[in-house]
């Protein structure tokens, strides 16, 4: 799905609803502390972060996304334009795992993007749709976009990533998001590093 050149992905095998990148990996603004990230996955032990490693496989996914966010900090797209895509993709394609949009499956809320993502969220939720993201970044940043209703989950507090099954004595995220919801009752799952 594209709006005025922004992409939005229908999802995928483990996602089925819509999921819409603010941004890269390779560029994302918690690369610096971020345990998966290229500087810093070698030192920490952990695999290196899936979205750099895709976009660095396929670099049409790395413009695509770095497109977007030159979209999102230039307001040249409209977070209200995407909510209405978005709606309309849920009236068409139906919501079978409710209407729920993932944000960044690569890249992070930042100074940069935050004011849209907070638009973006507050749209959604005036079409009755629910947003969530994981995110890194500092906790005022969070704050906001828990504040216009978006599901903020914490990687490595809200869940951790493990290696195998055997590292961990927390119960496995189902690899899928959708009907479980645990992650956003609050309750701590692990989820194998890909």
């Amino acid at each position: 799905m594209r709006v005025n050149g922004f992409y939005l992905s229908p999802g995928n095998k483990k996602v089925r609803f819509p999921i819409v990148n603010l941004g890269s990996g390779t560029d994302c603004p918690s690369r610096s502390w971020c345990p998966f990230s290229r500087q810093h996955y070698r030192a920490s032990g952990r695999n290196l972060c899936y979205a750099q490693r895709i976009e660095h496989l396929r670099p049409n996914v790395l413009r695509s996304r770095r497109l977007n966010a030159s979209l999102v900090t230039s307001w040249t797209v409209s977070p209200v334009d995407v909510a209405d895509t978005i709606d309309r993709h849920f009236a068409t394609a139906g919501a079978p795992y409710g209407r729920t949009v993932r944000i960044n499956e690569s890249g992070d809320i930042s100074k940069s993007n935050i004011v849209w993502c907070v638009s973006f969220v507050r749209a959604l939720k005036l079409r009755g749709i629910g947003a969530y993201l994981y995110s890194k970044a500092p906790k005022c940043l969070q704050d906001y976009a828990r504040c216009a209703g978006a599901v903020v989950l914490h990687s490595e507090r809200d869940f951790v990533a493990v290696k195998s099954e055997k590292d961990t004595n927390l119960k496995m995220c189902p690899g899928m998001c959708g009907p479980c919801k645990r992650c956003t009752k609050g309750l701590q799952s692990a989820i194998l590093e890909h």
